[in-house]
């Protein structure tokens, strides 16, 4: 359900984690711990998410390479949260499937009714990937472009035939347009292009830098500063990755400095106490706010330093 990019989307896993984590004899802060952070760990290699997409093209880096340079990120959460809080559960009832047949057709059932994502994802990855022979090079450069509204537009279409065909596709269609965050993403690219006017400001980053202090804490504190004050990592990188870009003509590979400033607004943003997901999770498992940083105290401070050590790595 991660997948589903609906603001405040985790209170729709929340019953499900609640009900097996009865099964595992979990305490409720391990379980809203489970549910925010499974939920939110795929998002470092998510290319569908809007801060994905937005750091993409602000950076004017290809996707792939973010996703080939972040993919331990996701490793890095995900096998600390299990390792913690599922591995040592002990299940307090038989969980095994006693009828083969039927786990058959809910495995069928979870391919058919997830295709719109999956399909929309393979579409959009592999046209922005793929150079045809057969185009010219202006003709490919056209198709990249435009992969990732194809995909979703075949998405689009997949769930509407999956769905109740008795509702009208156009009003379904005018129902999921967020004007909200159409205007937002269209001010951020505008804010961008100001920003990269101001030159004084290009003097302030640079004058940091001549000051001596290393580039990366920059890319670590601003956007993760950001992140936990706004909640969103969408609007840590449209503000912050527009003041940082006079940062990277200086650096010969700018890619591992664009990953600390995904990565850092990305955990500010899971950890804000403004996060909705994280509050409706609170409030669904009734778990107070300390109990589940407590719980976070190895997971995303470990995620952190992963990607402060990723950085020098690869750098």
């Amino acid at each position: 359900m991660g997948t589903l990019l609906v603001t405040g989307g985790a209170i729709m896993a929340a019953p499900l984690v609640d009900e097996i984590g009865d099964d595992l004899n979990l305490e409720k802060s391990k379980k809203a711990a489970i549910n925010l952070v499974f939920r939110h760990g795929w998002y470092f290699i998510y290319p569908m998410m809007p801060g994905f997409i937005l750091v993409s093209e602000i950076a004017k880096i290809d996707k792939f390479e973010l996703i080939a340079i972040q993919w331990p990120l996701t490793i890095t959460v995900l096998a600390i949260g299990y390792i913690m809080w599922i591995r040592p559960s002990k299940a307090t009832t038989d969980l095994s499937y006693q009828n083969g047949k039927r786990s058959f057709k809910d495995f069928t059932n979870f391919v058919k009714y997830s295709s719109p994502i999956w399909v929309s994802l393979i579409i959009a990855l592999g046209l922005e990937g793929t150079s045809f022979s057969s185009l010219s090079a202006s003709a490919n450069s056209v198709v990249s472009d435009i992969a990732f509204p194809i995909g979703l537009v075949i998405g689009i279409i997949l769930t509407f035939f999956l769905s109740n065909k008795s509702k009208n596709l156009a009003e379904e269609f005018v129902k999921g347009i967020n004007i909200s965050i159409m205007f937002s993403g269209l001010g951020i690219m505008i804010f961008k292009e100001m920003v990269g006017q101001l030159s004084v400001l290009n003097d302030v980053v640079l004058s940091f830098l001549n000051s001596g202090v290393p580039i990366y804490i920059l890319f670590i504190t601003l956007p993760l500063i950001t992140g936990l004050l706004s909640a969103s990592t969408t609007s840590a990188i449209g503000v912050t990755l527009p003041i940082l870009l006079p940062a990277l003509s200086v650096s010969a590979n700018p890619v591992p400095l664009i990953m600390l400033a995904y990565s850092s607004s990305f955990l500010g943003y899971l950890v804000s106490p403004l996060h909705l997901c994280q509050i409706l999770t609170l409030e669904y498992f009734k778990v107070r706010v300390s109990d589940l940083y407590k719980e976070y105290a190895i997971a995303i401070p470990g995620t952190f330093i992963a990607s402060i050590v990723l950085y020098f790595i690869v750098r």
